[in-house]
């Protein structure tokens, strides 16, 4: 039976990329840099989102609130295999053959501190790391999350529930043949007056369409055992709620990213020529529990984005775009993405560190830095 297929590390700068290798746990491991994946988290009408983090139950207030949010998180990220987007196991590369295939049905249980603490500052004694050879001083992860509270405000005489209406997985400059990608959405309602905390319920895990696994259906939940692992198969699944006519309700969202070693396609040969850069853009809607179906069934990551180079020599416009949430916009002048106008904030000079960004509407900043590039004249 084939299973996890790992090795490959993925080196994330602005949050979360990937690795791995062919067939199963890998035991070859060969290091890839990818640069970069930030998740766009949007809203639409009678929504607001705030940052959040796991261990919080406290409820944001009014002005925590705005309509479109940017994360970010750094680290090494290894593939792993989970039939409930919670538990996760990996294989450890002494139980794989010379091709990848798992000796025996024997697996590890990843834990967030890599199963192993250092005993000092300079000693590597991290398992999880070790196992796919990151180098020393380094941790890999087996998952990142992006943490956010949204507030719901039903408006209408009629009960309304939140869906997750996008979910585009984006690689900037060339196709992206991959469906290892795995994205579990929990929510936990924090409107009771005494909110557990933690992750919240799993509502649902979204793959991209067509996406299999090396044993149909089945991912690893145990250390000696797989399971059925149920995705998101219909266009109704990813929403919570209900919010009842007139009331108002704030919710901990928690997406959870991770590489699927039991994916077919988590391969040394796919992941090692893609050393460019992701985006994940999220949006949540409102709308009557009775509405026609308008929340996602995959992860979309079929779209594609050209690089744009801009030169630190090219100005901004004189006046200002737009002022959103206190920050004021400038248009990069004959800079466009896709043919959408570029903006950075602040009026001066490129610099090879600042952010790009669209702006759809006059509402919504969207970061494209990682589809563009700021190269020296």
């Amino acid at each position: 039976m084939k299973k996890l297929i790992p090795a490959l590390a993925l080196l994330l700068v602005s949050a979360v990329m990937l690795a791995t290798s062919s067939f199963a746990w890998f035991s070859m491991n060969t290091n890839v840099a990818v640069t970069g994946m930030s998740v766009t988290a949007k809203v639409g009408s009678n929504l607001a989102i705030s940052t959040d983090t796991l261990a919080s139950t406290a409820k944001k207030t009014d002005s925590d609130f705005k309509n479109t949010l940017v994360q970010n998180v750094t680290g090494i990220l290894e593939p792993v295999s989970t039939v409930d987007g919670n538990t996760f196991y990996y294989n450890s590369t002494k139980n794989a053959d010379g091709v990848g295939n798992a000796v025996a049905e024997t697996y590890l249980r990843y834990t967030e501190d890599g199963l192993a603490a250092a005993t000092n500052s300079s000693t590597y004694n991290n398992a999880f790391s070790e196992n796919y050879g990151v180098a020393k001083n380094d941790t890999a992860v087996g998952y990142v999350e992006y943490v956010f509270q949204i507030k719901a405000t039903n408006s209408k005489n009629v009960a309304q529930e939140v869906r997750l209406s996008t979910l585009d997985l984006t690689y900037g400059g060339a196709a992206d043949t991959s469906k290892a990608w795995r994205v579990a959405l929990f929510v936990e309602d924090i409107t009771s007056a005494n909110p557990i905390g933690g992750v919240g319920s799993l509502v649902t895990i979204l793959t991209p369409s067509g996406a299999a696994n090396h044993t149909t259906g089945q991912a690893v939940n145990s250390t000696t055992t797989t399971a059925a692992v149920t995705y998101c198969s219909n266009n109704t699944t990813a929403k919570f709620g209900p919010i009842a006519a007139g009331a108002t309700a704030q919710y901990k969202v928690v997406l959870r990213l991770w590489l699927e070693g039991e994916d077919t396609t988590c391969t040394n040969a796919t992941f090692a020529s893609l050393t460019d850069a992701w985006s994940l853009d999220a949006n949540f809607v409102l709308v009557e529990t009775s509405a026609d179906a308008s929340a996602v069934q995959n992860i979309n990551n079929t779209t594609t984005a050209n690089k744009t180079d801009l030169l630190t020599s090219d100005t901004v416009a004189g006046e200002i775009a737009y002022s959103i949430n206190g920050v004021d916009y400038y248009a990069l002048t004959g800079k466009t993405l896709n043919t959408k106008q570029l903006y950075k904030a602040g009026s001066a000079a490129l610099t090879t560190s600042d952010h790009i960004y669209v702006i759809a509407d006059g509402a919504y900043v969207y970061d494209v830095t990682n589809q563009v590039t700021i190269s020296e004249p």
